[in-house]
């Protein structure tokens, strides 16, 4: 029943969010992935590692996707930087690498950090 409960609630709040709002749910979603899948890599736990950061490519190819690049003068440089992370995060789950999950995660911190300010 929690879960039932959990997963109304989760999908009430996605479908009444702002973009902003769903902008930092994706970020703050990102930021859990890497941190879930770098400390899976970390245990060794290859299926949780791969789970993790295959969600984090989700989230990544969204933000990438549903980027307006004509909308301000930076958004062809974050555009560059979530191609990035994406192919970096593809390298980290082939290569079960934690040291590019550590870089994804020291790239994509401080970007969630400005985009709640």
């Amino acid at each position: 029943m929690n879960n039932d409960v959990r997963s109304l609630y989760l999908g009430s709040s996605v479908e009444t969010a702002s973009s902003a709002q769903l902008l930092l749910m994706l970020v703050d979603r990102l930021v859990l992935d890497l941190r879930r899948g770098l400390d899976a890599q970390e245990r060794g736990d290859r299926p949780a590692s791969h789970r993790n950061l295959v969600h984090a490519q989700q989230i990544v190819e969204e933000l990438f996707n549903s980027l307006q690049t004509g909308m301000w003068s930076g958004a062809t440089r974050l555009s560059d930087l979530y191609d990035y992370i994406y192919r970096r995060l593809v390298a980290a789950n082939v290569q079960n690498d934690a040291g590019i999950t550590r870089e994804c995660l020291d790239l994509v911190e401080p970007l969630a950090d400005a985009w709640h300010q």
